[in-house]
């Protein structure tokens, strides 16, 4: 068992996002999607593009939930090779997993789309001089301390809130998600959750949401080595 370490991302926020194919100059090249990870608010479009970045070789863009992409051939073809582009526009909360068919082990990436905010409380009627009116909550649960232990059997995350939220626990190999689950998690401080899951040896990754009642996310991502 190995402790995995968070991963910071570039990624959008709440707004259309544009993932682009992308290669190393190395020989042989290593290939990505950059970013591999973007947010975005309900209602929004991610645009996956493959154009000179690509770095001249074949890609496809495939979504976990067999959502409709780009991937027209089995075989890499001059069609897959070709400038392209697929847009998908999200309206339901959840992290949604891609990956390249040509390249699923270097390609890989995840769309989080955000839960909707709860609306603001109204102000009192007549509120009183020395308190004032109630601001909304804009401040995201704090997710500190974050690490992950996976055997084959079970994912156990351990972290830390600042605040009472709802927490959702995503494996996923290669852009394929292995188990999912949700916490409420009432108190602040440190918690441990512990995810089912049927894996086998070698790395996931462990997509950890935090939600408070108005809406704020927090978001980690860490890779794990299951032994």
């Amino acid at each position: 068992m190995l402790v995995g370490l968070a991963v910071d991302t570039p990624a959008a926020l709440g707004a259309n996002a544009t993932v682009e194919t992308g290669a190393t100059a190395t020989a042989p090249p290593t290939f990505f999607f950059t970013p591999k990870e973007v947010t975005v608010d309900p209602g929004n479009t991610v645009t996956v593009v493959n154009g000179t970045n690509g770095g001249g070789a074949p890609h496809s863009i495939v979504w976990a939930d067999g959502a409709p992409g780009f991937a027209p051939t089995a075989a890499p073809s001059p069609t897959n090779v070709a400038a392209w582009s697929s847009a998908r526009t999200f309206t339901a909360p959840g992290d949604y997993a891609f990956s390249c068919t040509f390249h699923p082990l270097m390609m890989t990436g995840v769309v989080h789309v955000t839960a909707p905010a709860g609306p603001a409380p109204a102000p009192a009627p007549a509120p009183a001089p020395q308190t004032g009116a109630p601001s909304a909550d804009r401040t995201a649960p704090a997710l500190t301390g974050t690490t992950a232990r996976a055997t084959r059997r079970t994912v156990t995350v351990r972290l830390r809130l600042s605040e009472p939220a709802k927490v959702t626990v995503v494996v996923t190999r290669n852009g394929r998600r292995l188990a999912r689950k949700r916490f409420t998690r009432s108190a602040v401080g440190a918690a441990t959750l512990r995810v089912p899951v049927r894996a086998r040896r070698g790395e996931v990754r462990v997509g950890i949401t935090a939600v408070d009642a108005a809406g704020n996310s927090s978001r980690r991502t860490l890779r794990v080595r299951v032994r």
